[in-house]
């Protein structure tokens, strides 16, 4: 079942088109790009949810953080064009400086209704890290590109 993400997978692939294209023109992706995005979108959030529900958040803390469609965006993108890298338009260094997932690990807290708002629960108790960083590594993320099939 697809969890419910922050933004669209239009409004994902829009910012795919907006990377990859001259015009900004989502229907000069070829067609891989829809389900790229859409597979990026539910990674994006998965890894958002993850990340802060390891820190000691809740998950109506997470739907509430001012910040989550931007989360969403970003981690979203990159998840598409890490996977979708065509011809390797984006070396790895680049694409490493947009991948957000170590802001999310070290940040203190979230602001929801403009008020930075620390975990509810202490992360030990909901099975996470009580300490250190929380992160996901790109051999993992490749494990699963190559899993979906998305390259050999």
């Amino acid at each position: 079942m697809p969890l419910p993400t922050y933004v669209s997978d239009a409004a994902l692939l829009q910012d795919v088109a907006d990377s990859l294209t001259s015009t900004g023109n989502a229907a000069e992706l070829p067609p891989k790009w829809q389900r790229i995005a859409a597979d990026a979108n539910q990674s994006a959030v998965a890894d958002i949810t993850s990340i802060l529900v390891n820190k000691g958040y809740t998950q109506a803390q997470i739907d509430a953080a001012d910040d989550r469609a931007s989360w969403n965006r970003k981690l979203g993108l990159w998840y598409a064009l890490t996977v979708g890298n065509p011809l390797g338009n984006y070396p790895d260094k680049m694409l490493d400086k947009l991948d957000p997932r170590e802001f999310l690990a070290t940040a203190g807290a979230i602001r929801i209704g403009g008020v930075p708002t620390g975990p509810t629960v202490a992360a030990t108790a909901v099975g996470g890290v009580g300490f250190g960083a929380s992160t996901t590594t790109r051999a993992r993320l490749e494990d699963e590109a190559r899993c979906k099939g998305w390259f050999s």
